[in-house]
């Protein structure tokens, strides 16, 4: 079975023990209405949304320009889909910016400033739990949004996008609850999809930093929640290579869930011993040598019971020390030489 977020119009979730919902089709709505609504509104009202859409001013100085332009139906929703009037403009910042990009004076926008405008306005820099579902809210919004967006400007505005929802709320800086970390790695990734090869500010593309932010979270995930998130990752609908990248920064503890094991082995080397090469290790004082041994166990399941019986409890601490052995011991598993008290006389 497969997981996945995306496509629902409410997606029900838990943060801190409390389900919450969104409803995700009040974006196109909005959009609808902002594009169509416009023309009927007086001129003052038009000039102060406009000023909000480009990231200045605030939100609530001119709700009733707001009422006049949605009307108090759609205004309504978009209040209780954001929870409240407070968090009203969380629901408004996706169209609102799709309805900048295509507006006459789109080229005259400082994308960058808009941006970073309107997170700062959706989220804060604490990383909290709240926080993270409003950026979960955003995205989930913006998606079925964007072939709105115009295509030249797509991939820059999401790639912008990303990064200036990366330097707020992650939940790989607040690993507290798996279920929204879950959600906040498949929506950025489906937004990656659309700027994948455009370059972040380390040089490296989005498409190849989703992979490292992915395995962060998990491993800054503390158990037992790392392990429902790797779960969930290894099931989830998202491309196998690059569930692949994820896992391929990922620890010991992370490939020892079964799920993640199901999914690996059937693209990890054929041979154990190129196999064993691949598996992270490790170095934990408390619990290395069980990690370390289950991992053999399940990776390299012919071989694991000979070094059992050839290595020392202290040599599961160091990979060096077993993969000597195994370069020593060339041979195929079957002719692999017993240990001397195992012998025959």
């Amino acid at each position: 079975m497969t997981n996945t977020f995306i496509g629902r119009t409410q997606h029900p979730g838990k943060w801190a023990g409390t389900p919450y919902y969104f409803d995700t089709t009040i974006s196109q709505d909005l959009l609808d209405r902002f594009t169509t609504g416009m023309n009927g509104i007086s001129p003052e009202h038009r000039a102060s949304i406009e000023t909000i859409a480009q990231g200045y001013g605030e939100v609530y100085a001119i709700s009733h320009a707001f009422k006049e332009a949605l009307g108090a139906d759609l205004v309504d929703r978009a209040v209780e889909a954001a929870e409240s009037e407070q968090s009203f403009h969380v629901a408004l910042a996706a169209p609102l910016m799709v309805w900048c990009l295509n507006h006459p004076w789109s080229h005259e926008l400082y994308v960058d400033t808009m941006v970073s405008k309107w997170v700062g306005r959706v989220l804060d820099s604490r990383s909290s739990p709240s926080s993270i579902q409003m950026a979960n809210t955003f995205m989930a919004q913006l998606l079925p949004l964007i072939p709105a967006i115009p295509e030249k400007a797509r991939a820059p505005f999401l790639a912008e996008l990303l990064q200036a929802l990366y330097r707020c709320a992650t939940p790989w800086k607040n690993p507290q609850h798996a279920d929204l970390c879950a959600h906040y790695l498949e929506l950025s990734h489906a937004l990656t999809q659309h700027c994948s090869l455009e370059k972040h500010a380390d040089g490296r593309s989005m498409g190849d930093i989703w992979p490292k932010y992915a395995s962060l979270a998990l491993e800054e995930t503390r158990p037992p929640e790392q392990g429902k998130l790797a779960a969930w990752l290894a099931s989830s609908i998202l491309p196998t290579n690059e569930l692949m990248a994820v896992f391929s920064w990922s620890s010991a503890e992370v490939w020892a869930c079964p799920a993640v094991a199901s999914l690996l082995l059937p693209n990890l080397p054929k041979c154990e011993s190129a196999r064993f090469k691949d598996l992270p290790w490790s170095t934990s004082a408390a619990d290395a040598v069980e990690t370390n041994q289950a991992l053999t166990r399940t990776y390299c399941p012919s071989l694991h019971p000979l070094l059992e019986l050839a290595l020392d409890p202290a040599d599961w601490h160091e990979k060096d020390v077993i993969g000597a052995w195994l370069k020593e011991h060339q041979e195929p598993a079957e002719s692999l030489p017993l240990p001397d008290e195992l012998s025959m006389p």
